[in-house]
């Protein structure tokens, strides 16, 4: 499948659609802002149809996989592209990680209903790159969304 229909993760992310510093202190609070930020990006039409979806999809389990990270996701009609988004929390949220620590490092990542080829490779593509110690710790240093487009583009994988 070509980049131009199938795009690495570093494509779809764009620095509107990042905070360094999330307001929210629980987990719905943070699914809520995150989808904010999609909507405000332009990456979905409006945030309530993404937030339903992606409560219910952590409703099934938690998408919090330790070590600092949770890569919530959901797949949604009328969506006509994988949609990215990015949050930091400095403070860490109790999230229903795995290993039960808090989580400071968000991937929101929303995919076409009918076509998973792109969310499943962003999905992949962000679960190699939360492996990497040295990339989490480079993440959480970021002070800026350009420098998190600019930190996940130089490790596209």
């Amino acid at each position: 499948m070509s980049q131009r229909t199938n795009p690495a993760l570093a494509e779809l992310l764009v620095p509107a659609a990042v905070a360094c510093d999330l307001k929210a202190s629980d987990k719905d609070g943070v699914l809520a802002e995150l989808c904010g930020l999609a909507a405000f990006a332009g990456l979905v039409k409006e945030s309530g149809a993404p937030l339903q979806a992606v409560r219910q999809r952590e409703a099934q389990g938690s998408t919090g996989c330790g070590s600092g990270v949770a890569v919530p996701h959901a797949r949604l009609a009328g969506l006509d592209r994988t949609a990215v988004a990015v949050g930091l929390s400095r403070a860490g949220v109790e999230f229903g990680s795995v290993d039960r620590e808090p989580v400071h490092i968000f991937f929101l990542l929303l995919g076409p209903a009918g076509s998973p080829e792109a969310y499943l490779k962003a999905l992949s593509q962000v679960a190699r790159l939360v492996k990497e110690t040295d990339f989490r710790k480079a993440l959480r240093a970021c002070a800026s969304p350009a420098e998190v487009v600019a930190l996940i583009r130089s490790h596209a994988v």
